[in-house]
């Protein structure tokens, strides 16, 4: 009757992965024409900037929403594509419960900030002996798990989070070497 009783549907997602950032946005077109009417959502102001620009530029009028200016009804019923990963993991649990039982990807490439921080220079040396070509992408629970896992390093090192324009500035404000 009013679903009292039904549990909410824990979105889906999926973390993508590829080597370099070029092959993560060859791979975002491939997933546009996969999923059209997708949403596209960015933690930072500069990633919003870099995909808009590069969607534009060839013709292809898909908004990206910074995360913060996102409705849910936007996205409702729609696939929803994060474009890169936010240092923290809550931030991005808070995020994903508004989007209860919707499929989101998260794309992101071994080169971002993030990824450099935690080892994914050694990462794209072992893909690449391994015979990965650079155009494919990866995607497997134990790469979230890992994900994670730096996420919540991260997170116990924070005490008061300082706010920034890229994932790069994120971590130099919040997380110095």
């Amino acid at each position: 009757m009013f679903n009292l009783f039904n549990k909410k549907q824990p979105p889906k997602f999926q973390d993508i992965v590829w080597i370099h950032g070029p092959a993560k946005k060859s791979g975002l077109l491939t997933l546009l024409k996969d999923k059209p009417g997708a949403v596209l959502i960015a933690w930072f102001e500069e990633t919003r900037e870099e995909f808009s620009q590069f969607l534009q530029a060839r013709g292809i009028d898909t908004p990206v929403y910074l995360y913060r200016e996102l409705h849910t009804s936007q996205a409702s019923g729609k696939p929803i594509f994060l474009l890169e990963h936010y240092p923290l993991a809550e931030k991005e649990r808070e995020l994903f419960q508004n989007f209860t039982g919707q499929e989101i990807l998260i794309l992101s490439a071994l080169d971002e900030p993030l990824f450099k921080r935690f080892g994914g220079d050694k990462i794209v040396d072992m893909m690449k002996k391994l015979g990965m070509d650079e155009a494919e992408s990866i995607s497997h629970n134990l790469i979230s798990s890992a994900i994670t896992n730096a996420q919540e390093k991260i997170a116990k090192k924070i005490s008061i989070e300082q706010s920034a324009r890229s994932a790069g500035e994120w971590l130099e404000r919040n997380y110095p070497v």
